[in-house]
């Protein structure tokens, strides 16, 4: 299981993502893109240990395929959106070592005659397979990336000077990517290992 490197991009919709969860080798990590956000401690959140990165985003694109290039390495991830990332940089290389889990597994309930969850997203997924997942909100991610940004703005780029609201709100959108990455791990396990759900 270890050739394969989870990720998930969260940000706003039609600009570069602003961090990306990481899975690989069991080790789980944040890293951040946006400048915006460099005022986050590169330490644990305030109730998780997550190991935080600041970086460029083109330094982890070539980074990552590099890795895969060398190691011999699959990038998984569950839509086609972190595929067209790399290719927005010109990387289209990103064809030989990506894997979109959404589409193999639609195929795999489709070739097995399964009753596929409606919509097919990860979170029906986790729940078919009862992976305990936590409700983090629906789509509340960008509108709390956006609040700690602005916070982070007011107070000169200190993290210990935001509001507890806002920090509250960076520590959920590091347990909802954490849970999303680590989750599409745990499915993509069950497929490859052809585990049918326990509620189909």
């Amino acid at each position: 299981m270890n050739k394969y490197i989870y990720i998930d991009f969260e940000g706003f919709i039609e600009k570069p993502p602003s961090l990306v969860g990481e899975l690989k080798n069991n080790n789980f990590k944040v890293y951040i893109f946006s400048e915006t956000l460099q005022g986050i401690p590169i330490h644990e959140c305030r109730d998780c240990k997550i190991n935080i990165v600041h970086t460029d985003l083109r330094t982890y694109l070539d980074n990552l395929i590099h890795e895969c290039k060398t190691n011999n390495k699959k990038i998984v991830a569950f839509s086609e959106r972190e595929s067209n990332v790399f290719k927005e940089f010109n990387i289209n290389e990103i064809e030989k070592y990506y894997i979109n889990a959404h589409k193999e597994i639609k195929k795999w309930f489709k070739d097995n005659k399964l009753q596929r969850p409606r919509p097919f997203s990860l979170n029906n997924l986790m729940a078919q397979w009862a992976y305990p997942a936590r409700n983090y909100g629906n789509r509340q991610t960008t509108h709390r990336i956006k609040n700690v940004e602005e916070r982070l703005k007011t107070n000169k780029n200190d993290f210990s000077k935001i509001t507890n609201t806002a920090k509250t709100q960076w520590s959920k959108v590091l347990h909802y990517n954490r849970q999303d990455v680590e989750g599409l791990e745990f499915i993509y396990r069950q497929f490859l290992n052809n585990n049918k759900p326990f509620q189909t």
